[in-house]
């Protein structure tokens, strides 16, 4: 019998071998790339998909339902035929099939989720009809939902309702929430936080009044969250002395009490921003960040005050509980600017304008290297709060940081002065455009173009010759913005001889929107 094997082994090495190595190279180029499951050619793929070896076919479908590749339903529901393949091949197939979203999927994965003798294979089949915003998938969850009895599948369902804006998708999650199976409960929770689902608010509300488990009163109040709708706004704040044992409930609390976007939950939240308990110091200020209301302004001026008192410029030595606490109050100091910046309040210039302030940290240390950074991001959340006040100061403070030692935040201050459109920062963002750092120059193109002032044209004009392309293309484009007919001749010249793509394209674009009669 040995004659009769080698031959045969040796037609399979053969066959097997190009197409292996065709996907190994391609492979090893890919991820080389950082882009490995794209870097594999199709037919490899395919072919891969049809090998002896599971593995490579578990992979192989794997891949393809990563790329959503629909030159691979066909050869992918050919796998699902095949009586004898192992189960977490099928998995993958199924799941591939889910991303493609290719409608010609939707029976085989109905009959799967119907008839298939493995709860994963159940499983996964409605998981895949989920990601298919189809009658049909609904559908076939549906009538799943009614028939069956595992409760790894139910769950599965439940999920993939969740996806379904229906009010039959709905009225099913409202169903499993009704039962008595805690599992179940939690499932139908979590498949209902969708904004347009808000005839789940009172049944939710109802559900958390009964609900003895912490687990699942956390996930109740977090999709009340997700839902947004304030008639649950008095609810949770009543609920709020019984979160005071339970932080991760507060947490939650906190949150979708931001989410919904209801002032009334302001005093509660400035009350326990006064508490000041670590775990909910953060997330509070959040909230009330998110919530807008100028009432906020003074309680956070205060613990911005608090929190840069406790930040002096740090010692060369830091120990690790130093340095531990000046983590903590750079995120403080972060996290309460970030928040007033959403308030937009005057008030909070004098705070705002400290908090803008230089850290000289020398980086003797990993540890003063960290602090130098979240005092960049201090300072940069500092910035765009003064961008946002109603405050005339803030704009002649943000000039001032044309100026700043440090480039990055002399390009954040450009950046701002942008957005702001302040007729003021005209003639420093010109002289910014002569800035050392490209990153600058760049950002000034930028706010000069947003001015519109064509008193800048002649210094755009020269940065069409700058050594960095990111800086000519914003340069172009800033010119084309400003629309005037001075800059149509040089952009012409520039064309001729311009050699980056993205500049050329900037060119082709502002020379169209020139060319356009007033």
């Amino acid at each position: 019998m040995l004659p009769c094997r080698k031959p045969l082994t040796m037609r399979i090495v053969r066959w097997l071998l190009p197409a292996l190595s065709l996907l190994c190279l391609a492979a090893a180029s890919a991820w080389g790339n950082g882009f490995a499951a794209h870097g594999i050619p199709l037919p490899a793929l395919l072919a891969a998909l049809q090998s002896p070896d599971p593995a490579q076919r578990l992979e192989a479908a794997s891949v393809l339902g990563l790329r959503r590749e629909k030159a691979a339903v066909a050869p992918l529901l050919a796998r699902l035929q095949d009586a004898a393949e192992e189960e977490a091949v099928l998995r993958a197939v199924i799941e591939a099939l889910g991303s493609i979203r290719d409608l010609r999927a939707l029976p085989p994965l109905r009959h799967f989720l119907k008839a298939a003798k493995s709860e994963g294979l159940r499983a996964a089949a409605a998981q895949a009809l989920g990601r298919f915003q189809h009658p049909q998938a609904l559908a076939g969850l549906l009538q799943a939902w009614r028939q069956e009895q595992h409760i790894r599948v139910q769950v599965a369902i439940l999920g993939a309702l969740g996806e379904f804006p229906d009010a039959a998708a709905t009225a099913a999650l409202l169903e499993a929430l009704a039962t008595r199976h805690h599992t179940l409960q939690l499932a139908a929770v979590q498949a209902l936080g969708q904004p347009q689902r808000r005839q789940a608010t009172l049944p939710l509300l109802a559900r958390l009044r009964q609900a003895r488990s912490r687990v699942l009163r956390r996930e109740i109040v977090k999709t009340l969250g997700r839902i947004k709708d304030t008639r649950a706004t008095d609810e949770l704040i009543a609920l709020w002395p019984a979160a005071q044992a339970d932080p991760p409930l507060k947490q939650a609390l906190i949150a979708a009490l931001a989410e919904i976007g209801d002032r009334r939950a302001v005093p509660p939240l400035l009350a326990e921003l006064a508490a000041g308990h670590p775990e909910t110091l953060l997330p509070t200020v959040q909230a009330l960040g998110k919530l807008g209301d100028q009432a906020a302004t003074a309680p956070l001026v205060g613990l911005l005050e608090a929190a840069l008192a406790a930040t002096p410029t740090p010692p060369p030595a830091l120990t690790p509980q130093r340095f531990a606490a000046y983590v903590h109050h750079f995120h403080v100091q972060r996290f309460v600017l970030e928040a007033l910046a959403n308030l937009e309040d005057a008030h909070s210039f004098d705070v705002v304008a400290q908090a803008t302030r230089r850290c000289d940290l020398a980086p003797h240390s990993a540890m003063a290297l960290r602090l130098r950074e979240l005092c960049y991001q201090r300072r940069r959340a500092a910035l765009v709060a003064l961008a946002r006040l109603p405050e005339a100061r803030a704009g002649t403070l943000l000039i001032a940081h044309l100026h700043d030692p440090e480039a990055s935040v002399r390009a954040e201050a450009a950046r701002l002065l942008g957005q702001r459109r302040d007729p003021q920062a005209f003639s420093a963002l010109v002289r910014a455009l002569e800035d050392a750092a490209p990153d600058v120059r760049f950002e000034a193109a930028i706010a000069l173009g947003a001015l519109g002032d064509a008193r800048a044209v002649p210094a755009l004009l020269a940065r069409l010759h700058d050594a960095h392309a990111l800086v000519r293309e914003r340069a172009v484009l800033a010119l084309a913005a400003l629309g005037d007919a001075r800059a149509l001749a040089p952009l012409q010249a520039l064309q001729h001889r311009e050699p980056e793509a993205r500049v050329q394209r900037a060119l082709a674009q502002a020379l169209a929107t020139l060319a356009k009669p007033p």
